[in-house]
C-alpha cells in the first residue's frame, strides 16, 4: 500500500513537472508572440507617422498650387482686360498645367487619406 501511494505521488509529481514545463513553454511562446506583435506595431506606427507627414506635405503643396492657380487666373484676367493677347496663351497653358497638377494631387491626397483612415480605424 505504501509503495502504491509512493508510486502515485511520483507519477503525480512527474505529471506536474510536465505540466509546468508546458506552461513555461506556452508562456515563452506568448512572450515571443507579444514581442513580434509589438515590433509590428512599432513599424506600423512609424509608417503611419511617415504617411501623415507625407499627407501634410502634400496638403501644403496642394495649397500652394491652388494659390498659384488663382494668381495665374488673376494675371490672365488682368492681361485680357489690358487688351494683351501675346502672353495670354502662355498663361492659359500654365494655368491648365497647374490645374492638372491640382487634380492629380487632390486624387493622391484623397487616396492617402482613405489609406490612413483604414490603418488608424
Amino acid at each position: 500500500m505504501k509503495e502504491d501511494v509512493s508510486e502515485l505521488v511520483d507519477r503525480a509529481v512527474a505529471a506536474l513537472e510536465r505540466a509546468r514545463g508546458g506552461v513555461v513553454a506556452a508562456r515563452n511562446e506568448a512572450g515571443s508572440e507579444l514581442e513580434r506583435a509589438n515590433s509590428e506595431l512599432k513599424l506600423l506606427r512609424r509608417s503611419a507617422e511617415a504617411s501623415s507627414r507625407t499627407l501634410s506635405e502634400l496638403s501644403l503643396r496642394n495649397g500652394k498650387l491652388a494659390s498659384e492657380v488663382e494668381l495665374l487666373k488673376a494675371k490672365l484676367i488682368e492681361h485680357s482686360a489690358q487688351g494683351g493677347e501675346d502672353h495670354s496663351v502662355e498663361i492659359e497653358k500654365m494655368l491648365k498645367e497647374r490645374e492638372q497638377d491640382l487634380v492629380e494631387l487632390d486624387s493622391v491626397l484623397t487616396e492617402m487619406d482613405k489609406l490612413l483612415g483604414k490603418s488608424n480605424g
